[in-house]
């Protein structure tokens, strides 16, 4: 059996004539379907591939990781996955190694081909729990460092990121540090949380109200947190998706030893304790610290509405 197939040539205006037989005709589709099918393939695997495939400089690397969601997640989310974790070699260490923060275990991450790429592919239970850091090898001296392409947490203090997908990829979680003088002459330093609503970064034009949270290590929907995540993030997310809230910036404070004395200074429950004075002491040093070195932090840094009206406190 032979098809005929035509061709019009518009630059020539000429008819060309193709024939196929059967046998050939076969051929052409099952190619056409290879082809076909290696075009639609987006699994990690894949992508990896095409980018290692161009030897990419740092800054190009960085370029086509913004395009991405890294690390790679794979699998039944949040019981189980398949995270693949990407790394750019930018100081030549001999070895990078991918470290489990809890465990305190090291694992190989593998050189991929002649770039300065190095991956890992690891089944992690109940990944939302699961902290790490990337860990340069130099000539035995051992370097820890966060994920800097993890865009979902990003911690600058303590150097460790954690798996885990907000309630939307439009929104993000940063960590930082905050240092400050007082005029009580104590100094305060503070972990503190930053999670940001969805659309933060698609619409520059838009402001803020902030909701500034005590206890800031528990508000986060993870079950890291040591009495259990408050959800304060997913449920604002939520609440503004359905229009009974607007969008807000929510900013946790992390707790320290005297929090008893911050939080309650100024009660009663402290009128017949014999470190009164402590207590009123560091309750004025937090005070100030979350009032100006904080808040002050936050207007300057992210768009808020910074006004009586739209700023709260809870916790």
């Amino acid at each position: 059996m032979t098809i005929v197939s035509c061709l019009l040539n518009k630059k020539r205006g000429t008819m060309m004539v193709f024939q196929w037989k059967k046998k050939s005709l076969f051929f052409v589709f099952f190619m056409v379907g290879l082809v076909s099918m290696h075009a639609k393939d987006n699994s990690p695997k894949e992508v990896l591939k095409q980018i290692v495939l161009q030897n990419p400089s740092y800054g190009a690397f960085l370029d086509w990781a913004d395009t991405q969601s890294l690390p790679f997640i794979e699998g039944d989310y949040p019981k189980s996955a398949k995270i693949t974790f990407v790394y750019y070699n930018v100081s030549q260490a001999d070895k990078i190694l991918l470290k489990d923060v809890e465990k305190n275990k090291l694992y190989a991450m593998k050189k991929q081909g002649n770039s300065d790429i190095w991956s890992l592919k690891k089944t992690i239970k109940n990944p939302e729990s699961f902290l790490y850091q990337f860990v340069e090898d130099k000539k035995g001296k051992q370097y820890p460092t966060y994920d800097i392409l993890n865009l979902y947490v990003s911690y600058a203090n303590p150097i460790k990121s954690q798996i885990r997908r907000p309630a939307s990829p439009d929104a993000t979680t940063i960590y930082t540090t905050i240092k400050s003088e007082t005029p009580y002459g104590k100094n305060i330093t503070r972990d503190i949380l930053i999670s940001l609503p969805e659309g933060y970064f698609s619409d520059f034009d838009k402001d803020y109200p902030v909701l500034y949270m005590h206890d800031g290590q528990q508000i986060l929907d993870s079950n890291k947190a040591a009495y259990g995540g408050w959800r304060i993030d997913t449920t604002a997310q939520q609440l503004a998706r359905e229009g009974l809230i607007e969008p807000i910036i929510v900013v946790g404070i992390f707790n320290s030893s005297q929090r008893d004395h911050e939080m309650m200074g100024w009660s009663p429950y402290h009128q017949e304790d014999s470190k009164a004075d402590d207590a009123k002491m560091y309750a004025d040093v937090y005070d100030y610290f979350v009032t100006k070195a904080v808040k002050d932090f936050i207007d300057s840094n992210y768009r808020t509405k910074s006004d009586r009206e739209h700023t709260a406190i809870g916790g």
